[in-house]
């Protein structure tokens, strides 16, 4: 097994493209900001999630088999599991995409400045969903509004966007 050790290195093409692609997520928080493409709502960042693959050149021979194969059957369980739902392309194009995302930005880091820069990325994208969500809580009425609490994403997701705030 192999282990990868991180330099203090300038920010590498990969860095910069995670750190692009995770401000692009800011544009998820809410339905209307996203694009319709063959009846589904596409995060935007995904449609240059292929071309960062390509131009970062997050090497995807670099996974380890521990790893893919069990990702692999997942997947192919899912989908086969997710068949029997009236939209099935819907959910298994959600999961392809989440495993698509998060083994890019695993494969990303090649540096620590490449780590730092795409941890700010996420704070940025969490503080900025926070403040929308509180402004969009903000414009709730009725008696007894303020006293029942915030719901930050009241309004503006559904429980996707809330693991993405909670992370």
């Amino acid at each position: 097994m192999t282990v990868r050790t991180l330099t203090r290195a300038s920010l590498s093409t990969a860095g910069k493209w995670g750190f692009f692609l995770i401000l692009l997520m800011v544009f998820s928080f809410k339905a209307d900001l996203r694009l319709q493409i063959a009846g589904l709502l596409v995060h935007p960042y995904l449609l240059l999630l292929p071309l960062a693959y390509l131009l970062a050149q997050v090497s995807v021979n670099a996974i380890p088999q521990k790893v893919t194969v069990p990702l692999l059957l997942f997947f192919i369980v899912f989908s086969l599991a997710a068949l029997q739902n009236i939209n099935p392309l819907s959910e298994i194009f959600k999961v392809g995409a989440s495993l698509a995302t998060f083994l890019f930005f695993a494969f990303s880091v090649k540096s620590e400045k490449d780590f730092e820069w795409m941890s700010w990325g996420l704070m940025i994208c969490a503080a900025t969903i926070g403040v929308l969500g509180f402004l969009v809580g903000e414009e709730t009425t009725g008696v007894g509004a303020r006293l029942s609490g915030i719901n930050v994403l009241e309004g503006i997701g559904n429980k996707n966007a809330q693991s993405l705030f909670t992370l």
